[in-house]
C-alpha cells in the first residue's frame, strides 16, 4: 500500500552564484514537487542570495513553502540547521553545483511510500559534461562512482540522498567538526546504528566537474583531508602509501648505487603504473586524449591523497588543530630558512677552512651550544607556560624572565672565560670563546620577544624573528671572514649580527605590548625554581650531545673533530627543520587540552608521537643510504671519513625527536624533575660510552655512543610518561 509522505528539500550555499540557478530550476521542474524547500546560506558575498530570492515567488506560486536563512559555519552546521527547521518526516538533499534529473525526487522518495521500514535512500550522481569536455570525463572516472561499481553497500553522498528526519536526529546529525567527508561519516553513522538503506540508481543528480588540473588537485586534497580528519581510511589508501614508500625506497637505493638495472626496473614500474591508470578507466571515456589525461590525473590524485590524508590525520590531534598546523607551517618555513642558511654556512666553512681550522671552529661552537642552556635554565619554557595559561600576566612574567636571563648571561660569560683557562686552551681559542659568550649575552635580550610571541601563539612573528636572527648572524660572520680571513673575524661578525637582531626583536615586541620593568621576587622564584630542573636537564642534554666533540679533541685531535662535525649538522638540521616547529606549536595546544579535556590530551599525545615516527624513520633510512653521495658532493673529498659516521649518527634523529615530545609532556604534567633525572642519566651513559668506544672504534665510536645513549633515554621516557599519563583520569 502506497502511503504519501511529506518531503522537505534542503541544501546549503556559499558564493554559488554560478551554480545555484541550475539547481533551483531543476528543482522547480520535478515530476513530484517537495512540500517545502529550506536553504542555508553560509554568508555569501556574491549575488547568490539575490538569485535565490528571485526564485521564492516561483516556488510559493506552486504551493511550496520556501525558507532561506543565514548561518555561519560549515556545510554540516548549515544542513543540521536546515533539517531542524524542516517540518516534514522525509528530508531530501543535494548540493549547489548540481542539477536534478526531472524524476529524481519522485524516484528517491518512492521507497519510503512503499516500505515503512526504509530509513535511508541512496540516490546516484553522474558527471555533467559536454561531449567535447574530455578532461572532465576523465576526471569523473576518479570523482564519481561508475554505474558498474555500485554495490548494495554503496554509501550515499549528500548531493543525492533522502532520509527520515527521525533517523537524522537519532544519530546526532551531520558531524559539524568536519568540513569535508561529513556526508560519508553521516551515512556511516546511519549504517552503524542499524538504519535500513536502499539504493535507487535511477534517482540521478548531475554533478559538474572541475575544469583544470589545479582545481582537480584541490578537490582530491580536500576529500583526502576530510577522510584523515574523520579517521576514515578507505581500503585503497594504505596500498597507495605502500606503493609510494616502496617506490621512494627504490629511488633512494638507485641514487645510492646508480645501478643501471635498478633504473630500468624503476622506469618499467612507472610505465606499468601509467598503463594501469589507462586500462582501468579508459572504457568510461573512449577518446585518444584520455591516454594523456588519465595517467596525469592518476599522479595528481595520488599526490593529493598522500598530502591531504597526512595533513588531515595530523590536523585531528585533539585540540585547536587548525591553529597548531598553521603555527607549525610558519615555524617550518622559518626552520627551512634557518637551516638552509646554517647548512650553507657550514658547507662554506668546511670547504674554505682546513680540516684543523674547521675542527677548531666546531670545538668553540660546541662550548657555546653547551653553555647556551645557562642564560635560560628553563625559565623561558616556564614563562611561556604561565603566560599561555593567563595572558593578563604577560608583562610581569616577561620582565622578570628578562631579569633572570641577564644575570645568568653575565655569569655564563665569566664561566666560559674560567673554563677556557682551566682546560689550557690557546689564547686564540679563549678569545673566540669570549666573543661567542658575548653573543650569548645578546641572545638573552632577544629571547624576551620570542617568549611573548610563542606564549600568545603568534608563530608567524616568532618565525620571522628567528629567520632574521639566523640570516643576520650568518651575514655578519661572512662579512667578518671576508674582512679578516680568520676565525676571529667570523665570531666578531656574528656578534655584530646578533646585536642587530636584538634591536629588531625589541622593535617587534614593543609594537605588540607596552613593556615595563616589574620586579617581583615571588615571580622570579617561581620562574627560576620551576625552570631550574628544565635548565639543568637541557644542560645535561647539551652535554651528552656536545661532549663528544670535546672528548674527540682530547683523544684524537682537531682533525677528528672536523670529520665528526661534518656529519652532525645533518642530524641537528633535520630535528630543527622537521621536529622542532611541530613540538613548539603543539606544546601550548597540549597544555590547553590538558586543562580542559584529559581524554583529548591523551589522544593528542598518541597522535603527536605517530606523526614523529611517520617522518623520522624514513628520513633516517634515506640519509643513511645517500651518505656516500651526500658527503663528497657537499663537503668535498677531504671529508670521506665522515661517510660511515653519518650512516651511524643519523639514527639519533628518530630517538631524539620522539624524546622531545615526551619531555614536553612531562613539563605539562609539572614533572620536570623527571626530565632532569633522565637527562643526567643520559650524560652518564654518554660519557662512559665515549670513554669506552672512542679509543676502540675511533670517530665512529662517538657516533655509536650518541645513538645508543638516545635510544636508552627514549626507553626511559616512554616508561615514565606512560606511568604518569596512566594515572590521569579522563574528563
Amino acid at each position: 500500500m502506497v502511503q504519501k509522505v511529506t518531503v522537505t528539500f534542503i541544501t546549503t550555499v556559499l558564493n554559488e552564484e554560478k551554480s545555484i540557478y541550475a539547481l533551483l530550476e531543476s528543482l522547480l521542474g520535478q515530476s513530484r514537487r517537495p512540500d517545502a524547500v529550506v536553504i542555508g546560506d553560509g554568508g555569501s558575498t556574491d549575488s547568490t542570495v539575490d538569485i535565490i530570492k528571485k526564485f521564492v515567488p516561483k516556488f510559493t506560486k506552486k504551493g511550496i513553502k520556501f525558507t532561506l536563512f543565514q548561518k555561519k559555519g560549515n556545510r554540516s552546521a548549515g544542513r543540521n540547521e536546515a533539517i531542524r527547521r524542516a517540518n516534514s518526516k522525509i528530508i531530501v538533499a543535494s548540493d549547489a553545483g548540481c542539477s536534478l534529473d526531472a524524476h529524481w525526487l519522485e524516484i528517491i522518495v518512492s521507497p519510503f511510500e512503499n516500505n515503512s521500514r526504509i530509513d535511508v535512500v541512496a540516490g546516484y550522481y553522474r558527471s555533467q559534461t559536454s561531449p567535447q569536455a574530455i578532461f572532465e570525463k576523465c576526471l569523473a572516472a576518479y570523482t564519481c562512482v561508475m554505474p558498474d561499481k555500485i554495490r548494495d553497500d554503496f554509501l550515499p553522498s549528500s548531493r543525492s540522498i533522502a532520509f527520515k528526519k527521525a533517523a537524522w536526529k537519532q544519530v546526532g546529525g551531520y558531524p559539524e567538526e568536519l568540513n569535508t567527508c561529513e556526508d560519508l561519516m553521516f551515512a556511516r553513522k546511519l549504517k552503524e546504528n542499524g538504519k535500513v538503506f536502499t539504493v535507487q540508481k535511477k534517482a540521478i543528480v548531475y554533478w559538474s566537474q572541475e575544469k583544470n588540473l589545479w582545481r582537480a588537485f584541490k578537490q582530491f586534497f580536500h576529500y583526502a583531508q576530510g577522510d584523515g580528519q574523520a579517521r576514515y581510511i578507505r581500503s585503497q589508501t594504505p596500498w597507495l602509501f605502500a606503493r609510494y614508500f616502496f617506490g621512494l625506497c627504490l629511488l633512494l637505493l638507485y641514487l645510492a648505487t646508480t645501478n643501471a638495472l635498478l633504473l630500468q626496473f624503476l622506469l618499467l614500474l612507472l610505465i606499468s603504473y601509467f598503463v594501469w591508470a589507462i586500462q582501468k578507466n579508459y572504457r568510461y571515456v573512449h577518446h585518444w586524449k584520455a591516454l594523456l589525461y588519465l595517467p596525469l590525473l592518476q599522479l595528481v590524485a595520488d599526490i593529493a591523497v598522500l598530502v591531504g590524508m597526512s595533513w588531515g590525520l595530523i590536523s585531528g590531534l585533539g585540540f585547536n588543530s587548525k591553529r597548531v598546523m598553521k603555527n607549525t607551517f610558519f615555524l617550518s618555513v622559518a626552520e627551512v630558512v634557518i637551516k638552509a642558511t646554517g647548512f650553507l654556512w657550514v658547507v662554506f666553512l668546511a670547504r674554505e677552512l682546513s680540516v684543523s681550522q674547521y675542527g677548531r671552529y666546531s670545538l668553540v661552537n660546541s662550548f657555546i651550544v653547551l653553555f647556551a642552556a645557562f642564560p635560560d635554565l628553563g625559565v623561558g619554557l616556564i614563562a611561556i607556560r604561565e603566560i599561555a595559561k593567563e595572558k593578563k600576566r604577560t608583562v610581569p612574567f616577561l620582565s622578570n624572565a628578562l631579569t633572570i636571563h641577564l644575570v645568568l648571561s653575565v655569569l655564563t660569560l665569566i664561566m666560559l672565560v674560567i673554563v677556557g683557562r682551566i682546560l689550557g686552551y690557546s689564547d686564540e681559542i679563549r678569545i673566540l670563546m669570549l666573543i661567542a659568550g658575548l653573543s650569548l649575552l645578546m641572545s638573552s635580550l632577544r629571547i624576551t620577544a620570542v617568549i611573548y610571541f610563542e606564549a600568545h601563539e603568534k608563530m608567524r612573528q616568532t618565525a620571522w624573528l628567528n629567520s632574521f636572527n639566523s640570516v643576520a648572524m650568518t651575514v655578519g660572520g661572512l662579512a667578518g671572514y671576508l674582512r679578516l680571513h680568520s676565525l676571529l673575524g667570523i665570531f666578531s661578525g656574528m656578534l655584530v649580527g646578533i646585536t642587530v637582531s636584538v634591536v629588531v626583536s625589541w622593535i617587534a615586541l614593543l609594537k605588540n605590548v607596552t613593556f615595563s620593568w616589574q620586579p617581583n621576587i615571588k615571580i622570579i622564584k617561581k620562574l627560576f625554581f620551576s625552570g631550574l630542573p628544565l635548565g639543568l636537564a637541557s644542560l645535561s642534554y647539551m652535554l651528552y650531545t656536545r661532549i663528544d666533540s670535546i672528548m674527540l679533541q682530547k683523544f684524537l685531535g682537531e682533525q677528528a673533530v672536523g670529520q665528526y662535525n661534518v656529519a652532525t649538522p645533518f642530524i641537528f638540521a633535520l630535528i630543527q627543520l622537521l621536529n622542532v616547529p611541530f613540538v613548539i606549536a603543539v606544546y601550548p595546544a597540549l597544555t590547553r587540552s590538558f586543562r580542559q579535556d584529559k581524554a583529548r590530551f591523551k589522544r593528542g599525545i598518541r597522535k603527536s608521537l605517530a606523526y614523529v615516527v611517520s617522518w623520522s624513520v624514513p628520513v633516517a633510512l634515506g640519509v643513511a643510504l645517500l651518505a656516500p653521495r651526500l658527503i663528497p658532493a657537499i663537503f668535498g673529498p677531504k671529508y670521506l671519513e665522515s661517510i660511515p659516521i653519518l650512516q651511524i649518527i643519523i639514527f639519533f634523529v628518530p630517538f631524539a625527536s620522539l624524546s622531545a615530545i615526551l619531555y614536553k609532556i612531562l613539563i605539562i604534567l609539572d614533572k620536570q624533575q623527571w626530565y632532569l633525572g633522565i637527562s643526567i642519566v643520559g650524560v652518564v651513559i654518554n660519557i662512559l660510552a665515549n670513554v669506552y668506544l672512542i679509543p676502540r672504534w675511533g670517530i665512529s665510536g662517538a657516533a655509536w655512543a650518541a645513538v645508543l645513549t638516545q635510544a636508552a633515554l627514549l626507553a626511559i621516557y616512554i616508561s615514565v610518561v606512560y606511568y604518569q599519563v596512566s594515572k590521569i583520569k579522563s574528563s
